[in-house]
């Protein structure tokens, strides 16, 4: 029994695998490694939800009061795990493409349109970080029984905005850079459907 061999992170069919050598490696192994703590970031965000919501539905059976903290820290912790993971599900490449058409394309045009998606979600990230000091003087105050400044809520989505930025140019430029890939046999295959 053969294993297949992990699909490469971040760049789908024209990414260089990140036990490659080249001049991206390094910074394909550092985004794969922030991917691993943002997805452990996020999965312990539902964790501490998960027990401090149990515990206060335990206390409010055994002692008929609720803990007054848990549903604040829960919004706050949903908040940030889905930030955390907004990075992830980018890296992973499980983000909504319309694979339908793509898929039907030549793969000149198909090469062409990944790196136009990559751009635009390029620009769409800059302005998030471009407006990231805005949001942030904005969120002042203390959030009530959570005792952290407003401002901690849009870190996590910063730093995937950041991220994702770095991710998406780089799959960019490694899709430029990277030989056309040889027209394979099961693309003479594909079903094209006439409408």
């Amino acid at each position: 029994m053969t294993s297949q061999p992990d699909p490469p992170a971040g760049g789908g069919a024209f990414a260089v695998p990140s036990s490659a050598r080249g001049p991206f490696a390094g910074l394909d192994r550092l985004l794969g490694w922030m991917e691993k703590l943002f997805l452990w970031a996020s999965c312990g965000c539902l964790a501490v939800m998960l027990v401090i919501n149990i515990a206060n539905l335990l206390v409010r059976n055994l002692a008929g009061r609720g803990i007054i903290w848990v549903w604040p820290w829960t919004g706050t912790l949903l908040i940030w795990s889905v930030f955390f993971a907004f990075f992830v599900l980018y890296r992973r490449r499980l983000d909504i493409t319309v694979e339908y058409f793509l898929d039907r394309m030549p793969p000149k045009w198909r090469r062409a349109t990944r790196v136009f998606v990559d751009l635009c979600g390029v620009l769409v990230m800059g302005i998030i970080l471009i407006e990231a000091p805005q949001i942030i003087s904005r969120q002042v105050g203390v959030m009530d029984f959570i005792w952290l400044e407003r401002y901690a809520l849009s870190i996590p989505l910063i730093a995937s905005a950041f991220l994702i930025t770095i991710d998406m140019a780089l799959d960019a430029v490694k899709i430029v850079l990277a030989p056309a890939p040889p027209p394979s046999s099961t693309e003479a295959e594909l079903p094209r459907w006439s409408l």
